[in-house]
């Protein structure tokens, strides 16, 4: 589809070389069709990919799918506008084949020129809008354009074209810079003291925030305007001096000095000084200030559009005279927006508004010594006192890691964990249900999917009904080993501490790892806030810390509202660094079982502020990083744990999991953030939240419940209580040859023979124990077999019959993880020692979770961080295809975690045998030796 021709006149008024560059074309050309589809030697267009940035880093198959999929133009004329949106409505990205074109910036006005090889219009095909115009600069052009389907299908994260691609769009052309700006310029007035809100304003206009879509309407955007007014102090419109500090001065520390100011929706502590005037304390200064000053931006905006409808002399005095909106020129839907904005003080705040016109002054004060402790170090002593109350101790934290601490770190809902662990809820639920069964109360979600989440909810209104229950229930908390924390010290962000060693003895829902184990709960923090907390809870509790819990709410990138997202790594926005996360083996299937949501796995951004993020950034995210959501704490407290891992302040093992459900899908216009109140019914959230907090506290407790359907278990149990001579053999295929999987299934039938029973756990296309003459989808799809293989799967039979051998497939890594777990609980019934046969770990790009629940290893790094929980079990790692280098066989055994160690690398006949007091070396042939040998540890 063509677009329409650029005359020389446009050219001239945005660079005058463009005219220089352009070739006037003659009456001959004239009669020739200004551009049209060719088919083009696909041999040249070949040789272009090979050779020119980013189509060198495709496969062969990717530069096939392009050259099949793209559409050749070809250009008779100059002056042609080429970037163009396609039938499909979106723009192609595109290849210049041959001839020149000319781009300008339709913003500074400068021009380059692109020949043969170059590339164009990435940032155009992926976020549908183009800040610059290609044009024909040549008489005879030819290119090749590729759409945006064809482009998304070959942009997979991590591949060099990806990066490649997302490298150009960030450095070369700056996507990102008017966040940057904004950004930049606040930090700029913090060191300076003063804001100017006119530049401040201009910077916010240029980030076009997806959160606020209707700025350049003349309409009112009511949604984004009660999203940020709910952010901001509710005497806003009657204010005009702000003056912000980290701390209130000594000398206005006085309730007869100052008023509290309230903000419905963010947790701000702001104080009246005198009318007009407003101190507001800063929690730290980066986020909480961006935030601050990005919802005045909208506030400012919204406030100028309706000043500009209710311009009419009469119309402020007739609304003032009537008490009422209703006959003012605005639409209905700005009219209710309004209403929903301010309630019954609607008219008295559009009168302000019609007045005030944001004159505002925004001061900020930094002071240069503080000496008293900082509200974060009260915060954390308070935090500390708490811990020791639930003790019911008074000792150091040296002291109390020296005796055995252990601490479980969780962030989330203060009010879902106290339902999730309080015993009275769950000793007088019969109570609470009778009752609520009389009242005839309708309950306002409906969508419940567990009876205990019923049960909160009828709770509320219970305690609503009998307060003294409420006190009751705290009063049987505190007992229990629960303590609230109310007092924040200006960090809002509330601490509760809960003894599970104590709390274990009122219920037995709770397993404590220890005589002394806590799990200190915080409530939600806000952006940098986060790295600052977590910092000196780090510092506070050190290597007592076994694993960090964040469960929260984020917007998706994908999928719809409620899905749940788990973090695998972190995108900063701001500082472009990628932070991992450890997510301890969860299990896809069991969080989607316990919360009745999609669960979606993989990285996550992390902005700077609700408001600061646009369409391009979150396109760019979603499809060149391959984010499935974004929030704004995770990168801060993921890096603060990798800093205290390096800086050994906590144990480099600890677990990390970053839990969300999806609360908006900021992409699209009708579900960002600041249309949650209009959009999010009482079904969401509240099943996703509840569901998560109880998922984890079964793996901080132990008690997940295993993956592995119900016939497995049975005979898994049924087998380990009928035998007493078992080994157990875990292979991976993942990174392992086929000769290594080969001597796994040989090494099984090797103790078959000798008499063990053999539960072999194994992927399931993997080499099955008397199958390594043929393949399981062979055996599956062929009508016959050759002799020897028949007597092999006749043998695997009839140790199966009875029940010497048990195989047991498994699909993830995740699953594989939850099978082996399963395994050493049932093999703990078993008094004779319970050999576990590694022949492989999972590979380095995964994660294993330690089958106690409170450990995790990238195991090519740190095999030593296995564990099985199995009182008598001995583990053998057996690995005969290893590089030379890959592993320490010392490591290995470190911390008691394996007891032998077999290896053999690829150039060697020598099998290696490592254990805790000496070594030895066999022949690796005949592997009978070895089997030997192996048996006679086993014996």
């Amino acid at each position: 589809m063509e677009g329409p021709k650029v005359n020389s006149a446009f050219l001239k008024a945005f660079k005058k070389i463009a005219c220089s560059v352009i070739i006037e074309h003659n009456a001959s050309n004239k009669s020739s069709k200004p551009s049209q589809i060719i088919e083009y030697d696909s041999f040249k267009v070949k040789k272009i990919l090979n050779l020119k940035s980013p189509f060198i880093y495709l496969t062969s198959q990717e530069k096939q799918r392009l050259l099949e999929k793209s559409t050749y133009i070809e250009y008779n004329l100059a002056q042609q506008d080429v970037l163009i949106k396609d039938s499909e409505d979106s723009y192609p990205c595109a290849l210049v084949l041959e001839g020149e074109l000319v781009v300008i910036d339709k913003k500074s006005q400068v021009s380059e020129i692109l020949t043969n090889g170059d590339s164009f219009g990435f940032d155009a095909c992926l976020f549908s809008m183009v800040d610059y115009s290609v044009i024909t600069a040549s008489q005879h052009s030819v290119v090749m354009k590729i759409n945006r389907e064809t482009l998304q299908s070959i942009l997979i994260p991590d591949k060099q074209f990806t990066v490649m691609v997302g490298s150009n769009l960030l450095n070369k052309q700056r996507i990102f810079s008017p966040i940057e700006t904004f950004r930049n310029y606040v930090a700029d007035c913090v060191e300076s003291g003063e804001i100017n809100t006119k530049k401040i304003l201009k910077a916010y206009k240029a980030i076009d925030s997806s959160l606020h879509p209707g700025r350049k309407s003349e309409n009112l955007d009511t949604t984004a305007w009660k999203y940020a007014v709910q952010r901001l102090p509710e005497n806003l419109c009657s204010t005009f001096v702000y003056f912000i500090s980290t701390a209130l001065p000594d000398m206005y520390d006085n309730p007869n000095i100052i008023i509290d100011v309230k903000t419905s929706a963010r947790l701000r502590q702001i104080y009246c000084l005198l009318t007009g005037k407003n101190f507001i304390i800063m929690r730290e200064l980066v986020s909480d200030i961006n935030d601050l000053l990005a919802n005045l931006c909208i506030h400012i905006i919204e406030s100028k559009k309706l000043r500009a409808k209710l311009r009419a002399p009469s119309t402020l005095a007739k609304m003032l005279e009537t008490k009422d909106i209703s006959g003012l020129p605005l639409t209905s839907e700005e009219k209710s927006g309004l209403i929903k904005i301010w309630g019954d003080k609607v008219v008295e705040h559009i009168k302000n508004i019609m007045v005030h016109h944001e004159d505002y002054k925004i001061s900020i004060f930094i002071p240069s010594c503080h000496l008293k402790l900082s509200p974060i170090e009260m915060w954390t002593e308070r935090l500390w006192k708490g811990c020791l109350e639930a003790l019911d101790m008074e000792i150091s934290v040296v002291e109390a890691i020296d005796l055995g601490l252990i601490v479980d770190f969780m962030q989330g809902s203060t009010r879902s964990i106290l339902n999730a662990v309080s015993p009275y809820l769950f000793q007088n639920a019969r109570r609470i249900t009778e009752w609520f069964e009389r009242s005839g109360i309708t309950l306002q979600t409906t969508d419940l999917h567990d009876s205990r989440d019923k049960l909160i909810a009828m709770s509320y209104y219970y305690f609503k009904q009998f307060p003294k229950e409420a006190e009751i229930r705290a009063q049987m908390d505190r007992e229990s080993g629960i303590v609230t924390i109310e007092e924040t010290h200006n960090t809002g962000v509330r601490v509760i501490i809960i003894n599970i060693s104590k709390l274990s003895q009122v219920t037995k829902a709770f397993n404590p790892k220890s005589k002394y184990h806590l799990l200190v709960y915080i409530g939600f923090t806000f952006g940098k806030q986060s790295y600052d907390l977590v910092k000196n809870i780090n510092l506070l509790l050190g290597k007592s810390l076994v694993s960090y819990t964040v469960v929260g709410k984020a917007g998706g990138l994908i999928g719809y509202r409620n899905d749940i997202l788990v973090a695998t790594c972190f995108y900063d926005e701001v500082s472009k660094n990628v932070i991992r996360a450890n997510p301890a083996g969860i299990s896809q299937s069991l969080l989607q079982k316990e919360t009745d949501a999609i669960v979606r796995i993989g990285p996550m951004l992390t902005v700077s502020g609700t408001i600061l993020q646009n369409k391009k950034m979150l396109l760019y995210y979603r499809h060149i990083e391959g984010c499935i959501g974004l929030e704004m704490e995770g990168a801060y407290i993921a890096l603060c744990i990798k800093h205290s891992i390096e800086a050994e302040i906590i144990r480099e093992d600890v677990t990390t999991r970053f839990i969300y459900y999806v609360s908006d899908l900021p992409l699209s216009p009708d579900s960002t953030l600041a249309s949650e109140d209009d959009n999010v019914n009482w079904n969401e959230g509240v099943k996703s939240i509840n569901g998560i907090i109880r998922y984890v506290l079964g793996l901080i407790n132990r008690n997940v419940v295993e993956d592995i359907n119900s016939e497995i278990q049975v005979k898994l149990k049924a087998l380990c209580k009928s035998q007493d001579r078992m080994v157990v053999i875990g292979t991976n295929t993942d990174g392992m040859s086929i000769m290594n999987h080969n001597s796994a299934s040989k090494l099984a039938e090797d103790l078959l023979d000798a008499g063990f029973t053999v539960i072999y756990l194994v992927p399931e296309e993997g080499i099955k124990p008397f199958m390594r003459r043929i393949s399981q989808a062979y055996i599956n799809s062929s009508g016959f077999f050759p002799e020897a293989v028949a007597l092999d799967l006749k043998k695997q039979t009839q140790y199966k019959d009875n029940n010497k051998l048990m195989i047991i497939d498994y699909s993830s890594q995740s699953d594989y993880i939850n099978k082996l777990h399963c395994i050493s609980q049932n093999a703990a019934a078993i008094e004779s020692t319970i050999p576990f046969i590694f022949t492989d770990i999972i590979s380095q790009t995964e994660i294993l979770t330690n089958l106690n629940g409170s450990e995790v290893v990238s195991v090519k790094t740190h095999y030593e961080t296995l564990k099985i929980d199995c009182p008598r079990s001995l583990l053998l790692f057996f690995r005969t295809d290893l590089d030379n280098g890959i592993i320490n066989q010392r490591k290995l055994l470190s911390s008691n975690r394996f007891d032998y160690v077999f290896t053999r690398f690829k150039e060697s006949n020598i099998v290696d045998i490592v254990w805790g007091a000496g070594k030895t070396s066999i022949m690796a042939y005949p592997s009978s030796d070895v089997i030997k040998y192996l048996l006679d540890i086993i014996s």
